[in-house]
């Protein structure tokens, strides 16, 4: 999870992860400062998960918010 960042930091750092063999799809929701802050909350007490493990984490956390209760738990995006 990415959290407090620009939009010029976020697009390099979108930029710098994509492969020609991958298609990349940005999503960007807006959510009430109330659902942002438990997100960062939940975000900043997990602990550090391995690469296999960071999607599944990912998807768990934002489950956890009201308006995300319909996101399934996967181990890749």
């Amino acid at each position: 999870m990415l959290y407090g960042v620009t939009p010029k930091v976020a697009n390099f750092y979108t930029r710098a992860h994509v492969r020609q063999t991958f298609h990349e799809v940005l999503q960007l929701i807006e959510v009430t400062e109330g659902i942002a802050e438990m997100g960062l909350k939940l975000a900043m007490s997990s602990r550090i998960f391995a690469l296999a493990w960071r999607a599944k984490r990912t998807s768990q956390l934002i489950g956890k918010l009201s308006r995300f209760k319909i996101i399934r738990v996967i181990y890749f995006s």
